[in-house]
């Protein structure tokens, strides 16, 4: 390279969005209630 020299990269519209299937969303919820009725009994 030389001195003085410029390199440079653009990206443009790119998007990543993770988006769980109602099942797995469910399930998830569905866990995290049994969590927390586990710890609300075990006090």
């Amino acid at each position: 390279m030389e001195n003085g020299s410029q390199a440079s990269a653009f990206v443009d519209n790119v998007s990543l969005v993770a988006v769980p299937e109602p099942s797995s969303a469910a399930l998830l919820g569905l866990g995290g209630a049994a969590l927390l009725m586990r710890r609300r009994k075990s006090f």
